[in-house]
C-alpha cells in the first residue's frame, strides 16, 4: 500500500469491510492485531478469536456491507478511523434481513511496518 498513513488506513478499512462481507478469514487475519478487541452494539466485548468464530458459525454473515470512512487521525504509530456502516445481516444475527446503520471507531497500531486493527467499537444508529 502506497500513500500517506491516512490513505493506508482508509484502504484497510475498505478491505476489512469487503473481507467481512466475503468471509475472507485470510484477509481478516492480516488486518486484525493479535490482541484485537470488538466492543459490539449489544455491549459485549469480544476477542479476535471470538469474532472469527462468530463469523464462522455464521453469526456475522451479511448480504451487504458498506463502510463510509468519515475521518482518519494519525499520531505516530497510532491511528483512529471514524465513520458509518450500512449492512444487511442474515442468519441468527439480531436484525437479520433488514438494513442496519451503525457508527464505528477503529483504533489502529503500526506493528513491524504494517497497520493492524487493534480495537473496533460499533453502535447502531437510526436510519437517516
Amino acid at each position: 500500500m502506497a500513500g500517506s498513513p491516512g490513505e493506508t488506513i482508509r484502504e484497510l478499512d475498505q478491505r476489512g469491510a469487503a473481507a467481512v462481507l466475503a468471509l475472507d478469514f485470510n484477509e481478516l487475519d492480516r488486518i486484525y492485531a493479535a490482541g484485537f478487541l470488538l466492543h459490539a452494539p449489544n455491549n459485549t466485548i469480544m476477542t479476535r478469536q471470538e469474532v472469527l468464530d462468530a463469523m464462522r458459525n455464521p453469526r456475522f454473515s451479511y448480504t451487504s456491507f458498506e463502510r463510509n470512512v468519515k475521518h482518519v487521525f494519525v499520531d505516530g504509530e497510532i491511528a483512529v478511523s471514524l465513520g458509518g456502516e450500512i449492512m444487511t445481516p442474515v442468519g441468527d444475527h439480531p436484525g437479520a434481513d433488514r438494513e442496519i446503520h451503525r457508527r464505528y471507531t477503529h483504533v489502529w497500531r503500526r506493528e513491524g511496518g504494517s497497520w493492524k486493527l487493534l480495537v473496533r467499537h460499533t453502535n447502531v444508529v437510526r436510519a437517516p
